[in-house]
């Protein structure tokens, strides 16, 4: 004859309850410790519904586990805005300011000799 337990959050479905609520402590740590999310609360819902038939003698039981995360800061940054030929247009970098001299395309400066032509 087979041993009957009586049914506990730790063996309910085979454990998998368990199992469910560990995985999603993990995603809600590494959300945490994550640079890049806000500092907002975390949650962790853990929720069990039990539907008894018309007997109340079965119930068929539904469980789900789910997360509440923290989301990633916005990340900002300013552009400016005008019109070409082809119409409105962004960027990021100020096109009205004057490049310095002796600087390649790619903005770094280059060297410059000193007084008496050494560099």
């Amino acid at each position: 004859m087979l041993e009957q337990k009586d049914v506990s959050l730790d063996n309910l479905a085979n454990g998998a309850v368990v199992e469910r609520f560990n995985d999603a402590l993990k995603e809600v740590l590494g959300n945490i410790i994550d640079p890049n999310t806000t500092h907002a609360k975390r949650a962790i819902t853990l929720k069990v519904e039990i539907k008894p038939d018309e007997n109340r003698n079965f119930g068929a039981i539904d469980i789900t586990c789910k997360t509440s995360l923290a989301p990633t800061m916005p990340l900002k940054t300013k552009v400016y805005i005008g019109q070409d030929k082809t119409g409105p247009v962004a960027t990021e970098y100020n096109p009205q300011q004057l490049a310095l001299p002796n600087t390649s395309e790619k903005g770094t400066v280059s060297t410059l000799r000193s007084v008496g032509g050494v560099a």
